[in-house]
């Protein structure tokens, strides 16, 4: 694994070993997995800057109960990606990575387009993706897209 010892010891010591899995980048596509709480994403943003590494993406997946936020982490000096998973109720604010990446601009701005996710510590969250006056967010499994709106725009006679 690309990650050192000292670096993932340092993951192990700040967030339990409990929340630090190894994976079988292989397999998967990442070395370690963090399973953390929103309060978490601070002292995360700030260790993963400090340790190198840079923001990949940021994403979402609606799990019904909850939404659970993605982070991806990597490193251009060795070849390690981290896959951060943090759960959070719907419509908790959670906290930006912004003050640690710029890159979590552009994230931030898509995850609230699409799952409504509100991220403290931004002076403002502009639509990157969705009109402005949207009140809607499509990637939600509650969302139900207006199939009959779609239809009379595109309806061809052949």
């Amino acid at each position: 694994m690309g990650l050192s010892e000292k670096k993932r010891d340092l993951l192990i010591k700040l967030f339990g070993p409990e929340n630090v899995q190894e994976e079988d980048y292989e397999r998967c596509g990442f070395h370690l997995r963090l399973s953390l709480s929103p309060v978490e994403l601070a002292p995360l943003g700030n260790s993963m800057r400090d340790m190198g590494f840079v923001l990949e993406y940021i994403t979402a997946v609606d799990r019904i109960t909850h939404l659970e936020l993605v982070y991806m982490f990597g490193s251009f000096e060795v070849l390690c990606r981290i896959k951060v998973q943090v759960a959070t109720a719907k419509g908790e604010m959670v906290p930006s990575l912004m003050g640690f990446f710029r890159a979590a601009d552009w994230h931030e701005r898509e995850v609230y387009d699409m799952f409504g996710q509100s991220f403290a510590g931004r002076d403002r969250i502009e639509r990157i993706l969705l009109p402005d006056d949207a009140d809607y967010h499509p990637l939600l499994k509650d969302f139900f897209s207006k199939e009959s709106d779609f239809y009379e725009a595109f309806d061809s006679d052949g």
